[in-house]
């Protein structure tokens, strides 16, 4: 017979700025119409129909005026995400009443940027979790990143193991196989 994963605890995150769809929108076009492209009609409706009233974002838009590397660009985003990541997750597990020490399982998802060693290395050795920690780490989703960690989580809060955690674009879920 299989446990049913028992949520402990639901913390959330976003980065400080947020920018309506439309402002999102019209920057991006005229940045990518400065820069050549002719895409601005497909643009509008990609952004329309995308269903997303604000976006987020740890940056300010001024940031993408000035063509950068991608490794100019992926450390700006570990800068912003470590903290972010550590806050969310440090503040999920003390909710749920989970030490480090107990999590055997944990996902890390992010829309944006990567990094090698990856996000998820980086914030299981920061919030010391253990070293034989099973970590997956997706990214490049958008708004469907978190389905197949929700869907993994439940597989492996049936497992036998203590506890784990799987954090997301501004939240971490901390769960219990019981």
């Amino acid at each position: 017979m299989m446990n049913a994963p028992k949520l402990l605890a639901l913390e959330t995150g976003v980065p400080t700025q947020c920018y309506r769809q439309e402002e999102i929108t019209e920057f991006f076009v005229e940045l990518v119409t400065a820069q050549g492209s002719k895409r601005a009609r497909a643009i509008r409706a990609a952004m329309r129909y995308a269903g997303v009233e604000c976006r987020y974002s740890a940056i300010e838009p001024d940031y993408f005026i000035q063509p950068r590397s991608t490794q100019e660009r992926n450390d700006r985003y570990m800068a912003e995400a470590m903290p972010l990541g550590e806050r969310v997750i440090a503040a999920g597990l003390e909710r749920a009443g989970v030490s480090p020490g107990d999590i055997d399982s944990f996902v890390v998802v992010s829309c944006t940027g990567f990094s090698v060693p990856g996000l998820d290395l980086l914030l299981a050795q920061r919030l010391g979790l253990p070293s034989h920690l099973a970590r997956t780490q997706v990214w490049g989703m958008a708004a469907m990143a978190p389905s197949p960690p929700a869907a993994g989580a439940r597989q492996r809060a049936n497992a036998p193991r203590r506890a784990g955690a799987a954090a997301g674009p501004g939240t971490v879920h901390a769960a219990s196989p019981v």
